[in-house]
């Protein structure tokens, strides 16, 4: 494996590290989601802080996946080279 690959392999996995957290804080302000839905109010008002995480956390997960698309483009052709 060329110093390369190892880079974008330890860039992959520092990745989808991220992406995981982000996710986390999505499952655990879920429960914000189902209360304002049962009770009728808007999360930008009843939760606001959290509301604005929710909203970071799924704009940040996109680009992360992005770029994890990205890295994974890399390391096929990095191989492809290898090969």
């Amino acid at each position: 494996m060329s110093v390369n690959e190892e880079n974008i392999l330890e860039a992959i996995n520092m990745v989808e590290g991220d992406i995981h957290e982000y996710r986390a804080v999505l499952i655990n302000t879920d429960w914000c989601v189902i209360k304002c839905q049962e009770t009728g109010q808007r999360m930008e008002d009843l939760y606001p802080d959290i509301s604005k995480a929710r909203i970071e956390a799924r704009e940040r997960i996109n680009e992360l996946e992005m770029r994890l698309k990205e890295l994974n483009e890399q390391l096929e052709q990095e191989e492809v080279w290898k090969n």
